[in-house]
């Protein structure tokens, strides 16, 4: 895959998707679902937080769920994130699983199609020649598989927020009700309420 263009946003694109890859098999292997994440990053290099959402069996409540979490994107002036979920996605007549991944920013939005099948073992193959990009544009928008308009204007809405209505500390102490789990690439102290169950602490450090 050619990531030059998604590289100038966000330059460790490439071992993100390699990250997210290699998380996905590690579910599968564990016969879990594979939950939705997004990891917000403070400027082209640095990852600042990274967020697991619950898997949901309706699509649109993991939709809800993703748009709750964009909050923290105008609240810690984010540079750009990537969101990631496993969907079905027909290419040329037929339905592959695959890893979408999104990279968005306030001046460009990306998705990437990462198909793939199983081996008779049950692990997973990635279809390389299957791969894709796409840069999602005015003219284009309402061609590209697996993107709905309500996705569209979220995705838009979330990364043009000049001032976010609610503080990083706030959205951390809603988002810890949901059942989302939390990852803190840095060493800043942030001070919130964790309301998860003691048993399942919602946000970890690296």
């Amino acid at each position: 895959m050619e990531l030059d263009a998604l590289e100038k946003v966000c330059s460790p694109i490439s071992t993100e998707i390699t990250l997210l890859k290699s998380v996905l098999e590690s579910v599968h292997s564990s016969g879990k679902k594979y939950q939705p994440m997004l990891t917000f990053f403070s400027d082209s290099k640095t990852r600042f937080i990274t967020l697991t959402i619950p898997f949901q069996e309706n699509f649109n409540d993991s939709l809800i769920r993703i748009s709750e979490s964009l909050h923290l994107y105008s609240a810690i002036n984010a540079h750009c994130v990537t969101l990631s979920f496993n969907a079905n996605l027909e290419k040329d007549g037929s339905i592959y699983d695959t890893l979408i991944i999104f990279l968005l920013s306030e001046d460009s939005a990306w998705q990437i199609n990462l198909p793939y099948s199983f081996n008779p073992d049950n692990s997973i193959i990635w279809m390389n020649d299957l791969f894709e990009i796409n840069q999602i544009l005015k003219e284009n928008m309402d061609s590209i598989e697996n993107l709905t308009k309500d996705m569209l204007t979220m995705f838009y809405v979330y990364t043009h927020i000049d001032s976010s209505p609610y503080t990083f500390s706030e959205i951390l102490s809603f988002l810890s009700t949901t059942g989302a789990a939390a990852a803190l690439h840095t060493d800043q102290e942030i001070s919130f309420y964790d309301l998860s169950s003691d048993s399942n602490p919602f946000l970890v450090k690296e």
